[in-house]
């Protein structure tokens, strides 16, 4: 269990000592069950700085220019430091006690804030780059259909809006064809994915069941004898 509690003189420099000598944050935390990060600012002398034993000299942080390397052929500037699942994480401060995203720190310290509710995309599809002339602030569902996966792009939107448009092709036909989902299919031609301001959805009418769209029977728009 954590300690929480206040520490002994004793205690705190041991855990100095023991840094000194080459033990990790983690085996410090373990054997007196202190987060290793409250370890960190204990052996540096953050915290308990009345009591004695060797301090550990803080590490100068880095520039935020040292953190990458500049690809000349695509302008990316690709994360040099820690990543995860490909994103690169920066640390915020040693002192702050956590870290974020690198591409999203270089959005908000070099463009601005975040907009509420949006996300940040890799326009150039490199998940390591972290230059804001890369990034662009969208809704989660417009950063997932742009994704390196997804089937879709904008001429094929408009294909299949087109062929729908005609009456003569089912969602379920659609579907196929592109090799997506007919809730795919469904959500693009009622603007509800791939929005288009100056896209009008078909109106619900008439037709076979796999050819209504959202919210058709709740619109009261259609009855099983359509079908």
């Amino acid at each position: 269990m954590p300690n929480y509690g206040k520490l002994s003189e004793e205690t705190v420099v041991a855990m100095r000592e023991g840094y000194a000598k080459g033990k990790l944050l983690s085996a410090i935390g373990k054997e007196h069950g202190i987060h290793p990060s409250q370890v960190s600012r204990i052996v540096r002398g953050k915290s308990y700085k009345q009591f004695g034993g060797p301090v550990a000299e803080t590490t100068k942080k880095k520039a935020d220019e040292d953190w990458y390397e500049v690809d000349k052929a695509t302008g990316c500037w690709v994360w040099q430091g820690r990543t995860l699942r490909g994103y690169g994480i920066y640390a915020t401060g040693y002192d702050a006690g956590y870290s974020q995203l690198a591409h999203r720190y270089f959005y908000e310290t070099r463009v601005g804030p975040v907009p509420e509710g949006l996300e940040i995309d890799h326009v150039c599809q490199n998940k390591a780059c972290v230059n804001p002339g890369h990034l662009e602030a969208v809704t989660a569902q417009e950063n997932t259909h742009r994704g390196p996966n997804t089937k879709l792009d904008w001429k094929k939107v408009r294909k299949l809006r087109s062929l729908y448009a005609k009456g003569r092709t089912s969602q379920a036909q659609i579907a196929r064809m592109f090799r997506v989902s007919r809730a795919t299919i469904c959500a693009v031609v009622m603007n509800k994915n791939w929005k288009d301001p100056d896209y009008t959805p078909p109106a619900f009418g008439k037709g076979r069941r796999t050819d209504v769209g959202y919210g058709a029977k709740k619109a009261g728009n259609w009855t099983w004898k359509d079908l």
